[in-house]
């Protein structure tokens, strides 16, 4: 009994990871809502140029030179989506840097 109960236990983790069979459904959004992407590619997705407080600021023309500047960089790097002046990229930076300099107060 107990080999069956731990065999039944064994085969319910496996469970979850079962291929399920998934229709393919109309990708269509409903009505009055729209489409961000079309949920296969990031084909009509559109970033935001910078960070929410900036965007608000700029003028027309900013924003449009700032997204001319992005699609650029985009298309020259492959897509990546990490820029020089990314907070992601900045705070790597600003931890390495702390880093050092508490190895280096310590050493000293």
């Amino acid at each position: 009994m107990k080999q069956i109960v731990t065999l039944s236990l064994i085969l319910s983790l496996f469970v979850p990871f079962a291929p399920v069979r998934v229709e393919g459904k109309d990708n269509t959004p409903p009505q009055g809502f729209i489409a961000l992407f079309n949920g296969k590619d990031l084909s009509g997705w559109k970033g935001l140029v910078a960070d929410p407080l900036k965007r608000a600021n700029m003028t027309k023309d900013e924003l449009a030179a700032a997204q001319k500047k992005l699609n650029y960089e985009n298309r020259r790097s492959g897509g990546s989506t990490i820029r020089k002046e990314s907070p992601l990229r900045n705070l790597m930076r600003v931890d390495a840097t702390s880093v050092l300099s508490k190895r280096i107060i310590r050493q000293t």
